[in-house]
């Protein structure tokens, strides 16, 4: 490692940004290319003059400009001259990394703690190095065993929110099993460290795998203790969050009128934090509220914004949120569908199903495929298009495969119940009950009233086409009593 790799680091991207060759940036600071080139690698280090030309020529801002300095050895004077800095070469080579703007993305618990823990463990470790050289044996001793417990609190602090962080990835991914391992471990850490920052992370994740799994009052449980634990951090954001999944999980049990006062709350904070990355997945789950209370105009509109929203956000300020561009396009799609826009509706599931297989993202794949296949289906109502049919059926069964990999309860029934439809033809009729059936078993463990009424319905279908008029009718009592409760 040499001395001023990281200075070299920050001109490669500097200059990379201002799309400069090394020729180019060379000759606009009156220098040879095969100095800057040495920079560039940290082999040499800047004078006082270059860092100033390629301070103009890149256009640094203020920030960059001091980290640039810094990496270099320098710092500047109120008269903005360009001065020697007392820094030490180690402290030189580190204080650039922890002042790097990209750290600004990090959670701000797990990068004052962990940081604090391996300075204090490096600080102990230098005093004993200290007492060794004076042959203080006992002082040694002590302070190496202080010096590995705050390395270790460190290394702790640092894994939980790692392994937070691998968890929610699998999560997203489909792989919930991997998921819950992972979150297990973060609770082993738990119980060494004192990180309510991280607890609260956890809480929610974890809810969000009992949401999964439709066990719908352990995972209002687990969120509510998280909300509890961002309550005492002060975090109002924080608990937005959290109330924004509450929201979810009421709607997920029909109970809109909660639903949607809690996420209209929400709304109001991440408006004030001008957050578009939550506001845009608040206005997306309003859309699923004002669906379930009938006002479907309303329902539009925030899923049209909640797209708009989706398309200006960046992620860290820098490129599209693409994960973010696909639940906008997938709820819109299926808003615009329900309304009978059919071509438009379409447009936007296809945009997000392409969307879907670049990033191999699995969390709402089951509803895009599920989507497709509806609209596919009613295209083929309409101009009996065999094609569409085709499209239709395979949808429909890859919906059901992967919603039954990722372990959703919720979402493997409904696509059950989807494909049982489409399967409403002669030929087919006995798949497509048992399809229904089972999608009904589960449906009834959820206490889901919206989808028991839909099955009830398309059982009623199939069991008439089929002549058994005895299950018609349990299906017709059933499907009347499951619309009131809705």
């Amino acid at each position: 490692m040499t001395e001023y790799r990281q200075f070299g680091h920050l001109l490669r991207k500097y200059r990379n940004r201002s799309g400069l060759t090394q020729l180019e940036l060379a000759s606009r600071c009156k220098y040879k290319q095969s100095w800057l080139s040495q920079l560039e690698s940290g082999h040499r280090r800047p004078s006082k003059d270059f860092v100033m030309a390629a301070k103009r020529a890149l256009k640094l801002s203020t920030e960059e400009t001091a980290l640039f300095y810094l990496a270099a050895g320098y710092s500047e004077d109120d008269e903005g001259a360009v001065i020697e800095n007392a820094f030490s070469p180690f402290i030189r080579s580190v204080l650039p990394l922890l002042i790097d703007p990209a750290l600004a993305n990090l959670p701000e618990p797990v990068a004052l703690e962990s940081v604090q823990q391996f300075i204090e463990g490096w600080h102990h470790y230098a005093l004993a190095k200290a007492s060794q050289y004076n042959r203080e044996w006992k002082d040694t001793e002590i302070e190496c065993k202080q010096a590995a417990e705050k390395l270790r609190s460190a290394t702790d602090y640092l894994e939980a929110h790692l392994f937070d962080a691998m968890g929610s990835a699998a999560l997203h991914l489909g792989n919930v099993i991997e998921a819950e391992r992972r979150f297990a471990h973060v609770e082993g850490l738990l119980s060494r460290i004192d990180d309510p920052y991280v607890r609260g992370q956890l809480l929610a994740h974890q809810g969000e795998v009992l949401r999964t799994r439709g066990e719908w009052r352990l995972s209002e449980q687990k969120f509510q203790a998280a909300n509890r634990a961002f309550l005492d951090l002060d975090d109002e954001t924080k608990c937005a969050w959290i109330d924004k999944k509450l929201g979810l999980l009421y709607l997920m049990q029909n109970h809109w009128i909660k639903g949607n006062t809690l996420l209209e709350r929400c709304i109001e904070v991440f408006k004030e934090s001008n957050n578009t990355y939550e506001m845009a997945k608040t206005y997306i789950a309003l859309g699923w509220g004002y669906t379930q209370s009938g006002d479907w105009h309303q329902a539009l509109n925030n899923r049209q914004e909640a797209l708009k929203l989706t398309q200006r956000h960046r992620v860290m300020g820098e490129r599209p949120d693409e994960f973010l561009q696909m639940q906008g396009h997938v709820y819109l799609g299926l808003t615009l569908h329900q309304l009978g826009f059919l071509e438009d509706g379409l447009r936007h599931l296809n945009t997000a199903k392409e969307i879907s297989d670049r990033l191999q993202e699995m969390h709402e794949r089951s509803t895009i495929l599920s989507g497709l296949s509806n609209a596919y289906f009613d295209c083929y109502r309409l101009t009996s298009d065999m094609e569409c049919l085709t499209l239709a059926d395979r949808y429909a069964q890859v919906a059901v495969e992967e919603s039954r990999q990722a372990q959703d309860r919720r979402r493997y029934a409904r696509a059950m119940m989807y494909q049982g439809s489409l399967w409403l033809r002669p030929g087919m009729l006995e798949e497509a009950i048992n399809l229904l059936e089972e999608a009904r078993r589960i449906f009834r463990a959820l206490e889901h009233h919206y989808y028991l009424a839909t099955v009830a319905i398309y059982l009623g279908e199939a069991y008439m086409m089929s002549g058994e008029y005895g299950p018609l009718g349990v299906c017709v009592d059933e499907g009347i009593k499951e619309a009131q409760a809705y």
